[in-house]
């Protein structure tokens, strides 16, 4: 695979979004295509899984296309805090479950957590899971 965009540890509290955008150059279309994978950061600044702020609403990637101005939700990539415990941050589906998807994301969206439990260090990649790819 080729990296598109991303963020390196030292900006992730700093820069919380990256946008990256594909023209079509006028050419349609009827499927969009594509992989992702995530390693999830330990930081006190994570936010949920699913939240809603100033037109975001996810902590992950989210997939949408059309203008800026009348974008359309086509998939989110969502990263939970944990799996067992703790605050309500963790995916929809996780034993100490976070909070639902927006509505317009409906079921189109996967969501999956790096670590079980309580991160151990803050500033600590979990690069012994990768997320959304089924494992």
């Amino acid at each position: 695979g080729k990296t598109m965009c991303g963020r390196n540890s030292s900006t992730i509290n700093s820069q919380p979004c990256n946008s990256v955008y594909y023209p079509s150059q006028g050419v349609d279309y009827s499927h969009i295509c594509g992989r992702a994978v995530g390693h999830s950061y330990s930081t006190r600044g994570w936010t949920c899984a699913f939240y809603s702020y100033s037109n975001k609403y996810a902590t992950g990637i989210t997939i949408t296309r059309g203008p800026s101005t009348d974008r359309t939700h086509v998939w989110t990539y969502a990263a939970g805090r944990q799996e067992v415990s703790g605050p309500n941050c963790n995916c929809p589906c996780a034993p100490t479950n976070g909070a639902d998807p927006p509505n317009f994301v409906g079921n189109n969206y996967f969501c999956e957590s790096a670590t079980k439990y309580q991160p151990p260090a803050e500033g600590q990649w979990f690069t012994n899971y990768t997320m959304w790819q089924g494992n």
